[in-house]
């Protein structure tokens, strides 16, 4: 609340799966919710994350009709094979549409390449890592493009660093670009160890 009070824009990022009073008490307090959608179909939500999914999107339902002037930006980690099929996105999109319609201040929706961050979690669990971590293939590129009718562009970022990520493509989509004002990039030769 004091950052808030003090003029510093907050976000709250969040997988959804707190209880709605959660929320609730939450929401008066933050300026932006980025709020994943891993897959819109329960029972695949449960096989890739462990969980349900149906209180994720009640409560974004819920945030939505009870703060309608709050600016929800939703995102969804394509990983393909397992939530990058054209239903369950178009699902997806059908009931942001539906909420926008019905006043939500749905400011964007990020489709994110997935990356292998949680992969030495999984490893010191003893379990296997489900999921790829690799930018669009152009395949899926102009799959997504033709299915949307927008621009793909492929991101690089970490959860633990902060702002827009650590690169992106630009209109060419030929080739990441470091957010240069924010990181310093050093490129290491792997066979000497020396930096170039």
């Amino acid at each position: 609340m004091a950052c808030r009070d003090n003029g510093v824009h907050t976000a709250l990022e969040t997988c959804g799966m707190a209880d709605w009073e959660t929320f609730r008490e939450l929401a008066p307090h933050v300026d932006l919710f980025l709020y994943d959608i891993k897959h819109m179909d329960d029972e695949a939500h449960r096989r890739l994350t462990g969980a349900g999914n149906r209180r994720i999107l009640d409560n974004l339902m819920a945030l939505s009709r009870e703060f309608p002037d709050l600016p929800l930006q939703v995102r969804t980690p394509l990983i393909p094979g397992l939530n990058d099929d054209p239903a369950g996105l178009e699902a997806a999109f059908a009931m942001l549409r539906e909420e926008a319609a019905r006043g939500a201040d749905i400011v964007g929706v990020e489709l994110l390449p997935y990356h292998r961050y949680g992969e030495g979690k999984y490893r010191q669990l003893g379990r296997a890592y489900p999921c790829g971590a690799e930018p669009y293939t152009e395949e899926t590129r102009r799959r997504i493009e033709s299915m949307l009718d927008l621009r793909v562009y492929n991101s690089f970022g970490m959860s633990e660093m902060n702002g827009p990520g650590v690169g992106i493509e630009c209109e060419a989509q030929s080739g990441l670009h470091i957010w240069e004002d924010a990181y310093i990039l050093e490129i290491i030769d792997p066979e000497t160890g020396r930096t170039l």
